[in-house]
C-alpha cells in the first residue's frame, strides 16, 4: 500500500491521503467536522487534486456520524462545481456506519447535475481504490 498522511492538509476529523498507486487522494474521516473543519478539508482535497493533476477520490465515511445541511448544500452549489470544474470525476464512496450520514451523502450525490462524475458505494477502502484505478483517467 502506498498511501501517505499528508499531515499539514489534515485535522483532527479528517485525514488526507495520497495514494500513488491507484492514483488517487483519500479522504479519511475520524470523527464529526466541524463546518470549518469539513470546508477546510474539501478545499485541501480540491488543491491537492489540482496540484496533483488527479481526478479520483476514495471519501472513507465510516465513522463521520452526519454532514451538516449547511454543509450539504455548500458542497452541491458550491464545491462539487468547482471540483468537476477543476478535473474531479470518480469518487469512490465507503459507507458511513451511521445511517442518518449515508442518507445525507446520497442526498448530495443524487444533486449532483453532471455527466462527468460517477459515484460508486464501498463496505471498503480497498474496494473503493479497486474500482478507482479500473477507470481510465488519473
Amino acid at each position: 500500500m502506498n498511501s501517505v498522511r499528508i499531515d499539514e492538509l489534515s485535522n483532527e476529523a479528517c485525514s488526507i491521503l495520497y495514494d500513488s498507486d491507484v492514483p488517487c487522494i483519500i479522504m479519511e474521516w475520524h470523527a464529526y467536522g466541524t463546518s470549518t473543519q469539513f470546508r477546510l478539508i474539501s478545499e485541501n482535497v480540491l488543491q491537492l487534486l489540482i496540484d496533483k493533476g488527479l481526478s479520483k477520490v476514495v471519501a472513507d465515511t465510516t465513522n463521520l456520524p452526519i454532514i451538516a445541511a449547511e454543509d450539504q448544500r455548500w458542497v452541491n452549489e458550491d464545491w462539487l462545481p468547482r471540483a468537476i470544474e477543476a478535473g474531479y470525476h470518480a469518487c469512490g464512496m465507503v459507507n458511513s456506519r451511521f445511517y442518518f450520514n449515508r442518507v445525507a451523502v446520497e442526498n448530495v450525490v443524487n444533486r449532483v447535475k453532471s455527466d462527468k462524475f460517477r459515484v460508486e458505494y464501498f463496505d471498503s477502502q480497498a474496494a473503493a481504490k479497486e474500482w478507482l484505478k479500473s477507470l481510465e483517467t488519473n
